[in-house]
């Protein structure tokens, strides 16, 4: 376990004011160390016991929990960030004292991760490297600059494209961990795990107005059909001018061909109306919400028009000379999802090249994604190059694109039919279909991805999901928590990763969010259940003679856990010894108060006071605004106005010994009996609950 982390001068001075010597934390533990540093050294010069130590105070697999606390803005992030080094971008260099017991002796290990010499007694190992334990940073806050934390459990970590994709992965090291055969042993030891068994997803359904308004309002809802036919023209122009004179010579049957797909162009209709079309296809028409896409009743007709939706949506071509107008009379005719499918990929490929598309009819008579391996490779082995002054190589690679995106659709579909049974929902029962519904989420991230390329960057929603069970916001948070670190369990073993003989957990602020009743569960939660999660990891060590890694003959690493919190509930389950108390000099530098304070079963204002150095008062600085002015008011003898509200305000104060002594110079000023009507109210509550005993 670290018990004192040293942080030299220099080091994060937006915090302190470094002067002679750094920064001293100790975070509890057998030894207390202190350090002095000159220029060129860092120097060990005394190690005094820690009498009042306790071995395994949180549980035979916990070395230690100590916390970081203080004022507002004294750092607690920034030092648990230090902490994180050396993958944490923000960290810089310090000293860590590790200490441990090996055949019941106390063993001490400094880790420099400082440029300084380390001066210590020939007893205690200095080293430079982490090779016998691992550090976790945690923070439950979705922030950006929290990404260059480098945790493989932290959330902003991996947050890489949107919320939603952020709530896919989420749900998924939820259900990994709902599926584990240690859900029964978790529950068992913590009751009060907050878990669920069945995840439903029905499809997200939208008004009719969300692709209107999207498309109308950007200009692509109605593009301007004579523009179209003018490009139409420029293009036959552009032909002819190309051709000989002697060349040319053009049946009447070819004229009117041309002219016919003229007109086409002027009677298309727009895209608003393509997708009206496609929400009055009979199987999608909603019977009762018109202004639905669909009515919830089957979801897999509920995702099909959602998809074709979405893909008809981005069917917005720039005009380039080489596509030609598409028939949707023809996607009209399809008789399933697959055909429509097929139509809508015809679309997106004729309207970007006819050629090409003239060369997948007479191959294979229509454009199919049964045939899309084919398609690919005639679009890679084609040599047109360019039209005129277009480019034909990003036509071609579009197409492949959408070839490509049009086929993992598919399989998305039929994926999703094989699942489906009947009504208006799926479902996954984690104990049994985990694997299933990791297959599915995986598949339905990447399809997300598409789609939102077609939305026009709008990020694309199919499903709406459900667990069996209603969890608080706190409850989600915590549960994430232990997700989070349960999927690095996972992934550690599947990867045959080495899990080292010690982990530290950091967890920065990780109860924000919880009720008070969670974050007087926090301390019991964590050490009750992470070391039931880490129980599936076999710890290593590395062999320096040997040069490999050998069994410890351990069942489970140990773990310490180091947390920030702003909590008064937390913070009483943990030992004075183990707290760090941040305070602030008149300077605002940060620095590290050492004087006596109350935490372990300390009550909540004293921890208030104390702890978290809130000196002016523990009511909110409003009501304390409202009780100052009745205040003066009382004390003004010639001031009588307003004494119907002062008097109301005093009747609402539930401090019993501010209430009756304002309710008595209520009284004296006012000449009424005021206090004795407080008094009475009172000892009428008591006698009540006296009658009730």
């Amino acid at each position: 376990m670290i018990t004192t982390v040293y942080i030299p001068k220099k080091s994060l001075e937006h915090l302190f004011d470094h002067t002679e010597i750094g920064t001293l934390l100790q975070l509890g533990g057998y030894n207390d160390y202190i350090f002095l540093e000159d220029e060129n050294s860092i120097i060990l010069s005394e190690i005094r016991q820690n009498v009042s130590f306790i071995q395994n105070f949180y549980g035979k697999d916990i070395d230690l929990v100590s916390a970081i606390v203080g004022k507002n803005g004294a750092g607690k992030s920034s030092i648990m960030r230090q902490f994180n080094y050396p993958i944490d971008q923000l960290s810089q260099g310090s000293l860590f004292v590790w200490e441990g017991i090996i055949n019941g002796r106390v063993i001490t290990k400094i880790i420099n991760q400082t440029k300084k010499e380390i001066v210590a007694p020939e007893n205690i190992e200095v080293v430079t490297n982490w090779d016998f334990l691992n550090i976790l940073y945690y923070s439950p806050i979705i922030d950006f600059e929290l990404k260059s934390a480098r945790s493989p459990v932290n959330p902003s970590s991996k947050f890489d494209s949107s919320l939603q994709q952020y709530y896919l992965k989420s749900l998924h090291q939820q259900g990994l961990l709902m599926g584990s055969s240690l859900i029964p042993k978790i529950i068992e030891s913590y009751p009060d795990f907050p878990n669920y068994k069945v995840l439903t997803l029905s499809a997200h359904n939208f008004t009719k107005d969300y692709f209107m308004e999207t498309y109308v309002l950007s200009n692509f809802g109605n593009p301007n059909r004579g523009d179209t036919l003018v490009h139409e023209l420029n293009r036959t122009i552009q032909t002819l001018e190309t051709i000989p004179e002697e060349t040319i010579t053009r049946r009447k049957e070819d004229v009117i061909n041309e002219y016919k797909d003229y007109l086409r162009y002027l009677k298309a209709d727009s895209f608003t109306e393509k997708l009206k079309q496609i929400w009055d296809i009979p199987e999608y028409l909603p019977q009762d919400q018109f202004n639905k896409i669909h009515d919830q009743k089957n979801i897999i007709k509920d995702v099909e028009v959602l998809i074709l939706s979405y893909l008809q949506a981005g069917a917005v071509f720039v005009q380039n000379g080489l596509g030609a107008p598409y028939n949707f009379d023809d996607f009209l005719k399809a008789e399933n999802f697959e055909q429509r499918l097929d139509q809508l990929l015809t679309q997106y490929i004729i309207q970007k090249s006819d050629l090409l598309h003239d060369i997948f009819i007479s191959n294979f008579g229509r454009v199919s994604l049964q045939n899309s391996d084919e398609i690919i490779k005639i679009i890679k082995e084609d040599k047109f190059h360019s039209f005129g002054s277009v480019e034909f190589a990003p036509v071609k690679r579009g197409i492949i694109k959408n070839v490509e995106d049009f086929t993992k659709i598919k399989k998305f579909y039929s994926f999703m039919t094989a699942l489906y049974t009947e009504g208006e929902s799926i479902s996954f029962d984690f104990e049994k279909e985990y694997k299933t519904f990791s297959d599915f989420n995986e598949l339905y991230k990447e399809i997300i991805t598409i789609l939102s390329r077609y939305n026009r960057g709008n990020e694309a929603v199919l499903f709406d999901f459900s667990p069996d069970k209603k969890l608080s916001n706190g409850e989600k948070v915590l549960l994430d928590l232990f997700s989070s670190f349960y999927s690095y369990v996972i992934e550690n073993k599947r990867h045959k990763q080495i899990c080292k003989e010690h982990l530290v957990l950091l967890l920065d602020e990780p109860e924000l969010g919880y009720h008070p009743l969670w974050k007087k569960k926090f301390v019991l939660a964590i050490t009750t259940v992470l070391p039931i999660l880490f129980s599936e990891l076999k710890p290593l060590k590395y062999n320096a003679a040997l040069k490999n890694w050998e069994s410890t003959g351990k069942d489970a690493p140990s773990l310490q856990i180091i947390f920030s919190t702003h909590d008064p509930l937390t913070l009483s389950d943990v030992l004075f010894e183990n707290v760090i108390f941040l305070d602030k000099a008149e300077d605002q530098k940060t620095i590290i108060s050492t004087s006596k304070k109350r935490t372990f079963g300390a009550n909540v204002s004293d921890l208030f006071a104390d702890s978290f150095f809130i000196s002016d008062g523990l009511i909110g600085e409003f009501s304390d605004s409202k009780i100052n002015k009745t205040i003066d008011w009382l004390r003004d003898e010639n001031d009588k106005a307003d004494q119907e509200l002062h008097r109301i305000l005093i009747e609402k104060i539930d401090e019993p010994i501010i209430q009756r002594k304002l309710a008595q110079m209520y009284s004296e000023k006012m000449k009424t009996d005021l206090a004795k009507k407080l008094l009475q109210i009172e000892l009428e509550e008591i006698q009540n609950r006296l009658n009730k005993m």
